[in-house]
């Protein structure tokens, strides 16, 4: 899980959210690098049945966004910039 949230990290600065305030992180993007190549390497010492686990839970939660939130996009998961961070 920390994987794609490393991974989603640069994909989610780009287009509108790109120098919007609310989003700054120090030391960017070496941060998000850091841990993907980390991660990667634990990934290399774990056991199969533990990946296979952990990929399930993966693509159920990925079932759950695809199939439930997304049609209901109006309504859930919601993000807004905070108030002291708009220009």
């Amino acid at each position: 899980m920390y994987l794609l949230v490393a991974v989603a990290a640069p994909l989610s600065r780009r287009g509108a959210h790109r120098d919007a305030p609310a989003w700054r992180m120090p030391l960017w993007p070496a941060m998000p690098v850091l841990l993907i190549v980390v991660l990667a390497y634990i990934l290399t010492r774990q056991e199969a049945v533990h990946l296979l686990w952990t990929g399930g839970i993966t693509a159920i939660a990925t079932l759950y966004r695809a199939l439930h939130l997304r049609p209901r996009r109006d309504t859930r998961r919601l993000v807004s910039i905070p108030e002291d961070a708009r220009p």
